[in-house]
């Protein structure tokens, strides 16, 4: 395996994990620990690195010796529904529509689903000649798309 491969892997594993930290980060109301954490600076955005997404995205370390791309990357962001007390009902109210009672309660409620997945394509503008993407040009992408999410998880509803 090339140094070239090797960056271009390394980049690419980092996008899975910066897509689980920031949505984490988002998202998750409980703070992780209450010592000062390790922050990851990967792609010029600052955000905490806890270990939780070591062994989730183990399997997208080495993405170039793998034989065909591996599966798409899911996070989904679940409401937790407490136990209701007897006088209590679950409703969902559509916009413009009919309040319809859920019975039974669920107990999570489905907020959002992100998914990052790796799709084989010609990019012979970025790529060398073995058709990998250059390092530099993975990582000048993966900064704008991050900073992207990192703005839209702050717009979108479920923020804090």
């Amino acid at each position: 395996m090339s140094q070239d491969s090797q960056k271009a892997d390394s980049i690419a594993h980092r996008f899975f994990s910066k897509l689980a930290q920031l949505v984490h980060h988002a998202r998750a109301t409980v703070p992780t620990s209450t010592a000062s954490p390790k922050l990851d600076r990967w792609f010029n955005l600052e955000s905490p690195d806890p270990e939780l997404f070591k062994e989730p995205t183990r399997p997208y370390r080495s993405l170039s010796s793998l034989p065909t791309p591996p599966p798409p990357f899911t996070i989904h962001v679940l409401l937790a529904v407490p136990e209701l007390a007897h006088n209590q009902v679950l409703v969902h109210l559509p916009p413009g529509g009919p309040r319809t009672r859920l019975n039974p309660p669920p107990a999570h409620v489905l907020l959002e689903e992100w998914t990052l997945s790796i799709a084989s394509a010609n990019l012979a503008t970025a790529a060398d000649e073995s058709g990998v993407p250059s390092a530099s040009t993975l990582y000048k992408h993966g900064i704008q798309l991050f900073r992207s999410v990192y703005t839209l998880l702050r717009v979108l509803p479920a923020w804090r």
